[in-house]
C-alpha cells in the first residue's frame, strides 16, 4: 500500500513538472510579448519604460534563468505574480475557483443522474422505440460542440422566452437574505450547467446502458432471477453496482475535457471563473498567469483521478481485495 502511494505521488510530481516545463517553453515561443501588451501594442512608452518593466519581471533573463528562477519560486508555493492584473496569481485562483467548481460539480453530478436514469430505461428496455429515441438524443448531445450549444441556449431561453438570465452569475438588484441570493445563483447556473453537462450525460446514457446490457445477462443474475428475486430487487442490488462502475471510470477520464468545456462555457455566459481568466491570461500574453492555471487544472485533474480510484475500491470489493494481498 505504502509502495503504491509513493509511486503515485512520485507519478504525480513528475507530471506537474512536464505540465510546467512544457507549458513554460511554449508560452516563452509564442508569438506576442507580455510587456507590449501592458503597455500597449502601438509603441507608446519609450524603450526606457519598455526596458525597466521587462527587467522588473525578469524578462530580459535568458529562459533558462527565468525557468529556475520561476521553479525556485514554485517550489515555495508561490505561483508568481500576474503581469496583466498586477495581482498574485494565488489570489486571482482563489477568488475565480469556486465559481468554476460550482458549475462543474452542479454539470457533473446532475447530469451523471439524468445520463443514468436515461441508460437504465434504455437498457432495460433495449429496441423499443423510447431507447432508439435517447439514443438519437445522446447521439446529438455527444455531438454538439459546447460553445456552440451555449449559444442555442441563450438564443432560445434568454433571449426569445425571456426564461433565463443572458450573462454572469448575479443579478444587478437581488433582494437581501441567503435564500434569495442562492436562488439567485442556482437561477444563473442554470443553462451554463445545460451548455457543458449535455455531453457528460450522452456519454453517461451510453456507458450505463452498454455495461446494464452485459450485466443482466452475467450468470448470477440469471441465478437471482431463478430464486424469484424481482426484476427491481436484481436491478437495484445487484445490477446497477456493477453498472456504475464504468461511470465513476468515464466521470473521472472526461473530468479535463469537463474542464475545458467549462472554459469555454464561461467564456460565452460570462461566468466569472477561471475559464475566463485563462481568455484574459492569454489575452494579454500573461505568462505566469497562463503557466499557473494550467498548473492548477494538471493538479485538479490528478485529485480527480485520485478520488476515481478510491470511489472504485468502495463499489467494487474485489479490487480491495486485492489491495489486501
Amino acid at each position: 500500500m505504502i509502495k503504491a502511494i509513493s509511486l503515485r505521488l512520485l507519478s504525480a510530481v513528475g507530471l506537474l513538472w512536464g505540465v510546467v516545463t512544457l507549458s513554460f517553453i511554449l508560452i516563452h515561443f509564442a508569438p506576442g510579448d507580455p510587456i507590449s501588451s501592458l503597455v500597449g501594442e502601438n509603441g507608446g512608452a519609450s524603450p526606457e519604460f519598455v526596458a525597466r518593466l521587462r527587467a522588473q519581471y525578469g524578462l530580459d533573463q535568458p529562459i533558462i534563468s527565468q525557468y529556475g528562477i520561476y521553479l525556485g519560486h514554485l517550489l515555495r508555493g508561490d505561483l508568481g505574480y500576474s503581469i496583466r492584473f498586477q495581482t498574485p496569481v494565488w489570489d486571482l485562483f482563489r477568488e475565480r475557483l469556486p465559481a468554476t467548481l460550482l458549475l462543474l460539480v452542479t454539470s457533473i453530478v446532475v447530469f451523471s443522474i439524468f445520463g443514468m436514469i436515461a441508460g437504465v430505461y434504455s437498457a432495460t428496455r433495449a429496441g423499443s422505440l423510447g431507447d432508439s429515441a435517447i439514443r438519437i438524443l445522446s447521439v446529438l448531445a455527444f455531438s454538439l460542440p459546447v460553445f456552440w450549444f451555449a449559444q442555442l441556449l441563450i438564443a432560445l431561453f434568454s433571449v426569445k422566452l425571456h426564461l433565463f438570465p443572458v450573462f454572469g452569475m448575479h443579478s444587478l438588484f437581488v433582494r437581501p437574505g441567503l435564500w434569495n441570493s442562492v436562488r439567485d445563483v442556482a437561477w444563473h447556473v442554470v443553462l451554463p450547467a445545460i451548455a457543458l453537462g449535455a455531453w457528460h450525460m450522452a456519454v453517461t446514457q451510453r456507458f450505463v446502458r452498454t455495461s446494464l446490457i452485459q450485466v443482466l445477462h452475467e450468470d448470477y443474475i440469471r441465478t437471482a432471477m431463478a430464486k424469484g428475486v424481482s426484476r427491481r430487487a436484481i436491478l437495484m442490488h445487484h445490477a446497477m453496482r456493477n453498472a456504475l462502475l464504468p461511470v465513476v471510470t468515464i466521470t473521472g477520464i472526461s473530468f479535463g475535457t469537463m474542464l475545458t468545456g467549462a472554459t469555454l462555457t464561461e467564456i460565452v455566459f460570462g461566468w466569472p471563473g477561471l475559464g475566463r481568466l485563462i481568455l484574459d491570461g492569454v489575452l494579454g500574453r500573461d505568462r505566469p498567469l497562463i503557466i499557473g492555471l494550467l498548473l492548477i487544472s494538471a493538479l485538479l485533474t490528478i485529485v480527480v483521478d485520485a478520488l476515481t480510484d478510491v470511489i472504485h475500491g468502495l463499489l467494487d470489493p474485489r479490487i480491495r481485495a486485492g489491495r489486501h494481498r
